[in-house]
This record gives structure tokens, C-alpha cells and sequence, in this order.
């Protein structure tokens, strides 16, 4: 199941990035999902590898996520990560390479893209796109429907933070 969101951020796409190595601004979007308990693990650019920004951030998934049938099965306390690393382009825009683990979510499989594209003078539009695909039989798509749309909120409260630094 596919998941695409998109944001109209402030800025020109170096400036955002810029704007999100803030530590504050990477305490707020970790902390902008309170049912995550997320915390920044890795924050720094440029880097090694040519990335303009990598953030990184771990929490936990909650139960209310998934489905109570699924939630049952797994640990107490599943932990759920994402890492970003940003590169600038030569277009203006950015391009992330993300990573997203679910924790112990059986059979999942996700892919994650992002990109920041310039969008009039002073202004950048923050995409993502997600592609899960849980593989669990009568019980995969309802998995794929809560996380997906819970993935999507918490971006949202995110993009939410970014735009008003």
C-alpha cells in the first residue's frame, strides 16, 4: 500500500534543511508525536557520503497502531526508527534516502523516498512517499491501512514543526 504526503514549507530546499539541523527544531519534530516517545539519535550535516543533513530518530511504536489481533503477538514495547539523509540537488530541490525500521511488525516491508522541491520564490514543498507491504495473511491490509495513516499523521505534525522555524 502506497502513501504519498505533501507539505508547503517556507523556504527555499537549503534553507529548510538548514532551518532542520537546528537541534531544537529536531527535539520538536521528534517530540511532535507524543505516542512515539521518539528521540533524536543522530543529527549533524554535511557528513561523510556528501549528505547536507542526516537526522535520525527512535521510538516507539504504540500499540494503537496496528490492529489489537497483531498487537497481542508482539513485545511490550517495539521500537520504530527513521533515518534521513539529505542531499542537496543540483536543481535547487533535495533528495532523502530514508530509512524506516517497524520494529518487530511481522512480515513488513517498508520503502520510504522524500524530497524538497522548490515551489515559487520562497517557498518548498516537502514530499514523502511510503510503500508498505505487510504480508500477513487477512490481517496484512488492515496493518497496512492503521500504520500507513498513522506514519502519515505523524509526518504531518512534523511538517507542521519545520514550518513554523
Amino acid at each position: 500500500m502506497r502513501q504519498d504526503m505533501e507539505f508547503s514549507i517556507p523556504g527555499r530546499p537549503k534553507q529548510v534543511l538548514e532551518r532542520c539541523r537546528d537541534p531544537e527544531v529536531a527535539r520538536a519534530r521528534a517530540a511532535s508525536d507524543p505516542t512515539l516517545a521518539a528521540e533524536v539519535t543522530e543529527l549533524g550535516g554535511p557528513v561523510d557520503g556528501g549528505a547536507f543533513l542526516v537526522y535520525a530518530v527512535t521510538g516507539r511504536l504504540p500499540e494503537s497502531w496496528i490492529p489489537a489481533r497483531v498487537a497481542a503477538a508482539m513485545p511490550a514495547q517495539v521500537q520504530v526508527s527513521r533515518r534521513e539523509a539529505w542531499f542537496l540537488a543540483d536543481d535547487g530541490g533535495a533528495h532523502a534516502q530514508v530509512d524506516i525500521d517497524l520494529g518487530a511488525i511481522p512480515a513488513t516491508r517498508i520503502r520510504a523516498a522524500a524530497r524538497l522541491a522548490p515551489r515559487g520564490p520562497q517557498d518548498s514543498a516537502l514530499i514523502y512517499r511510503l510503500d508498505l507491504d505487510v504480508s500477513v495473511p487477512l490481517l496484512g491490509s488492515a496493518i497496512e491501512r492503521a500504520v500507513l495513516g498513522r506514519l502519515a499523521a505523524a509526518l504531518e505534525r512534523e511538517a507542521e514543526v519545520i514550518r513554523g522555524a
